[in-house]
């Protein structure tokens, strides 16, 4: 596996985050808060390790799919990495704040899953 196909490591974390957290419909999920804790802080080292490999490699790109000449990949330039640093350290500020701030109240684990699936 190339490093520059890392860039979807991040969200595909953060879906099974989503999905373990959303899961459980009751008042502080066992596993789901540390676990979409646990992503967020993953994504975020993602991006930096992304940044890394730039610094080191340069630029490039990752053909992740080719369909009828079509391809679909991942690019990895400076513009993404500067972008996706911030981004993914605000994204892990928001997961945390949303495991503890409605620490307690009854649908949790669901709130919890649609903050983490959310990607905007």
């Amino acid at each position: 596996m190339s490093s520059y196909s890392l860039p979807p490591v991040a969200p595909a974390m953060l879906r099974i985050a989503a999905l373990v957290a959303g899961k459980a419909q009751k008042r502080r999920p066992p596993g789901g808060r540390r676990l979409a804790e646990a992503a967020g802080m993953a994504a975020f080292a993602v991006a930096v390790l992304l940044l890394a490999v730039l610094v080191d490699r340069g630029p490039g790109a990752s053909l992740a799919a080719r369909y009828a000449g079509a391809g679909l990949g991942v690019r990895l330039d400076a513009i993404s990495a500067t972008v996706m640093v911030p981004v993914a350290f605000v994204g892990w500020v928001v997961v945390r704040c949303s495991v503890r701030a409605p620490d307690g109240e009854a649908r949790q684990g669901p709130v919890l899953g649609r903050t983490v699936a959310t990607p905007e």
